[in-house]
């Protein structure tokens, strides 16, 4: 939508192509990941053998369209799927942009609406934010992310997976992040609040640990205190 003249219902690619971008990647031993709106670009990046389809938002001429016999194939490929959802909501998107989106078919409601239909579907998630492509989408974002996908009507728990031990394992970083346990680096954020009870909670970091140091603390913030009142 962001470049004049793109209609976002259509493939780019042939399959041919993406077959052949796959097969090179591979190759080299490197995976690849598909960008993907339209429904026509999500079936050529699953028949082609990407390793990750990023949006996956199934768009058509007439809205966003998912059907089982899709849902099934992507579940079983195993690719993981990034929705990319959540956004500043301090920023206020053009007009433009917005009248662009809603004739394409991204809706807040489409996207909720796949990315729930994709997670009920057994499709392997991870979270994403599209962090970068425009005011309303800066990096950083993820807390956001997690909170629309809990919105869409994710269990907490699977939105707190899909940024941590499936993003791992989808970076190739399995042995060692995304997960507490004997063995992997010592990678903790600490919120004040349960973020399994309100997601909401992430938005609210007190002090982040990367490989068991402190590098960066809330000013102002005492640790212990926060623990404690966990404890309680």
């Amino acid at each position: 939508m962001l470049t004049p003249g793109t209609d976002t219902t259509r493939a780019q690619f042939t399959g041919e192509e993406l077959r052949e971008a796959v097969a090179e990647a591979h190759r080299l031993g490197l995976p690849i990941t598909a960008h993907a709106h339209a429904l026509e670009a999500v079936r050529l990046a699953l028949e082609a053998g990407v390793d990750g389809i990023e949006h996956c938002t199934c768009l058509t001429s007439g809205g966003v369209h998912i059907d089982d016999e899709l849902l099934i194939a992507l579940a079983e490929s195993k690719i993981a799927v990034c929705a990319t959802l959540g956004s500043d909501p301090g920023v206020m998107v053009p007009p433009e942009i917005l009248a662009v989106a809603a004739r394409a078919g991204i809706t807040e409601a489409a996207l909720q609406e796949i990315a729930s239909a994709l997670r009920a579907g057994g499709v392997r998630m991870v979270a994403g934010s599209d962090g970068g492509i425009g005011p309303a989408k800066p990096h950083g974002l993820l807390p956001l992310t997690l909170e629309e996908y809990v919105r869409s009507g994710w269990p907490v728990e699977a939105a707190l997976t899909a940024a941590t031990s499936v993003a791992a394992d989808v970076c190739g970083l399995a042995g060692r992040k995304g997960r507490i346990k004997p063995g992997h680096d010592a990678d903790f954020l600490v919120v004040r609040g349960d973020p399994t009870r309100d997601i909401s909670a992430l938005l609210e970091p007190v002090v982040t640990y990367l490989g068991g140091d402190s590098v960066w603390q809330q000013q102002g913030e005492d640790l212990d205190s926060v623990v404690a009142g966990h404890e309680q």
